[in-house]
């Protein structure tokens, strides 16, 4: 072997053991990045009234865990104070409801937790808060939680992001921020979607309360497009929510283009004018803009929600609906879907799991309590335990005049007859003679409402917030006292569907 061979062989060793090196600490730095964030994982605390925030935290936590976080989500519920003992990174996804209320899931942690002082310095956090700015308090319970948390000298990563039904911006602010605090990569960067809208067909309309003082309430059946179709990406328990979007009639599209003459602007083949107004606000524009620039940064109408009445063994959705009345009109989901659709007529929709009114897995008995709309998420309960063979099962119900509002009147009698529901009280509050509201069916009933209470029976509310579930929650203080409400809602047996 000459001397030349031997210097370069020694060149190429010398080249191989520094790559082996190089390679050794690379793979020690990710192992000890991976180290670092398995000893600082993410915690996603959620707060959700009715799956909203529970499902932007179930997405979060995947793509999260899919970029090499360690993660772990929590109901709020379950959140207990020596959580924050920890070194911990926590991102909090939270609803407000009613007039600035907390999610029902959150009484426990505002009672027991944020009473409260602590030494946050080791907290990081970011928060993320569903609302509708529709009410005077939006966000009002994040805001009421970002507070505390500064208070109590936790790290914001950065200002509290507040969420108008759902609206994209907003999210797309959360997600652009989370990102850049985590150090993304392109590949690995948070985008949180929601699940694609399904179609279906409005099969039936029928009007509940001819004659009521109360605003008109229909009955909707809608059913899948063909044999095939199958409800495909529609599966729904007992309890969950459908969402419609709402959008423009071809009747109205129309009109909207003969009003602001529009015919003349626009190539109506070309760019398929019809479907690409169907779902935008057209009360937005007006004879200054450009059609086809409006377009291009026009927001989608909003979305509505709605308490699904049927289950899934019906193989059709069932909605119940009142209409909205404002000085503008009908309101915009309630006129979309008792109005302007027609028969035949397809629509957009999805599901979103609503897990905070689901059924108690278990043969216990179940109290229904309920008023107006409400009616449809109870109705999917009883037809969920008759499909299971559970019978103990009573239903309070209220509305107006019994003689023209005695909603689904065969329906309940048949369940009634055939001992799926062992008891009914319903409740006419326009009625003179017999004047009274679902809550003073409790009062009435007090004796035998604690012994179902004592037997272990679970309470479902649907229906409105103010009024009726207000007035329900004061009823079972007084009849159960205080410590004893209190432990329904921690054993998770005190569960609403309000708005």
């Amino acid at each position: 072997m000459t001397h030349a061979v031997l210097i370069v062989l020694i060149s190429l060793l010398i080249v191989l053991i520094l790559h082996v090196i190089f390679l050794l600490v690379l793979l020690k730095s990710k192992s000890k990045e991976k180290l670092k964030q398995a000893d600082h994982p993410i915690l996603i605390v959620y707060a959700s009234q009715s799956g909203q925030a529970e499902n932007y935290a179930v997405q979060t936590a995947q793509q999260l865990s899919a970029a090499g976080h360690v993660v772990q989500t929590l109901n709020i519920a379950d959140f207990k104070a020596d959580l924050f003992k920890n070194d911990q990174r926590i991102l909090w996804l939270v609803s407000t409801y009613g007039e600035g209320d907390a999610p029902d899931t959150a009484r426990q942690f505002t009672r027991n937790v944020m009473t409260k002082s602590f030494e946050l310095n080791d907290i990081q956090y970011a928060i993320l808060a569903f609302g509708d700015r529709h009410y005077s308090n939006f966000c009002e319970f994040g805001k009421r939680l970002d507070t505390w948390l500064a208070d109590n000298n936790a790290q914001a990563w950065f200002p509290m992001v507040c969420v108008d039904q759902l609206s994209q911006i907003d999210l797309q602010s959360w997600q652009s921020q989370l990102n850049q605090v985590l150090d993304q990569s392109e590949t690995d960067m948070i985008a949180l979607e929601q699940q694609p809208f399904q179609k279906v067909i409005l099969s039936e309309r029928h009007l509940l309360n001819r004659g009521s003082l109360g605003h008109p309430m229909f009955h909707l059946v809608l059913t899948k497009l063909n044999e095939l179709n199958k409800f495909d990406g529609l599966n729904w328990k007992s309890g969950d929510i459908l969402e419609i979007q709402c959008a423009n009639t071809k009747t109205q599209i129309e009109g909207f283009i003969t009003h602001f003459q529009l015919v003349d602007q626009i190539d109506i083949q070309q760019i398929n004018i019809f479907e690409k107004l169907q779902f935008k606000n057209l009360r937005t524009f007006d004879n200054s803009q450009n059609i086809e620039q409006w377009l291009e940064q026009a927001q989608n109408l909003a979305i509505r929600e709605y308490s699904i009445a049927s289950i899934p063994t019906q193989n059709q959705l069932e909605l119940v609906v009142r209409q909205e009345i404002n000085e503008d009109g009908l309101g915009l989901g309630s006129g979309y879907l008792t109005e302007s659709l027609a028969i035949g007529d397809q629509l957009d929709c999805r599901i979103r799991s609503n897990s905070a009114f689901h059924l108690v897995e278990n043969d216990a008995s179940i109290i229904l309590i309920g008023n107006g709309s409400g009616i449809a998420g109870l109705m999917s309960h009883i037809r969920q335990r008759e499909l299971l063979g559970l019978h103990k099962n009573w239903l309070i119900y209220g509305e107006r005049q019994q003689s023209v509002d005695r909603i689904f009147e065969n329906q309940l009698s048949l369940w009634q007859q055939h001992g799926v529901l062992s008891e009914i009280d319903l409740a006419f509050s326009r009625d003179q003679n017999t004047q009274k509201y679902v809550q003073d069916c409790l009062i009435v009933k007090s004796t035998q409402l604690k012994t179902w209470i004592e037997q272990g029976a679970s309470i479902y509310i649907c229906g409105s917030l103010h009024g009726m579930a207000q007035g329900v929650e004061t009823a079972l203080i007084e009849i159960l006292g205080q410590r004893q409400f209190e432990q329904l809602i921690e054993q998770k047996r005190y569960l609403r569907d309000v708005y």
